[in-house]
C-alpha cells in the first residue's frame, strides 16, 4: 500500500515514522510537513498526534530490499 504526504505529496518510505495529526480531519505524512500544514490552515486550537513507526534495521521492505 502506497502512503503519501499530505504536506509534501511525496510518497512515504517503509523506514520512515508515518505521523497522523487531526485537525477537522486525519492528515498523515512527515512530521515537519504537518507542522506546516498546520501553520498553512492556520489552526490555533489543540489538536490530536499520533504516529507509526517505520521498519527497524534489516528488516525487508516491500521492495525486498533492507532498509538501510
Amino acid at each position: 500500500m502506497e502512503i503519501h504526504c499530505d504536506g509534501c505529496t511525496k510518497e512515504m518510505r517503509d523506514w520512515e515514522t508515518i505521523h497522523m495529526v487531526k485537525f477537522d480531519k486525519w492528515y498523515v505524512g512527515h512530521f515537519n510537513c504537518l507542522l506546516n500544514l498546520k501553520k498553512k490552515l492556520n489552526l490555533n486550537r489543540p489538536i490530536k498526534w499520533d504516529k507509526l513507526e517505520g521498519k527497524k534495521d534489516n528488516q525487508k521492505g516491500s521492495d525486498g530490499k533492507t532498509a538501510n
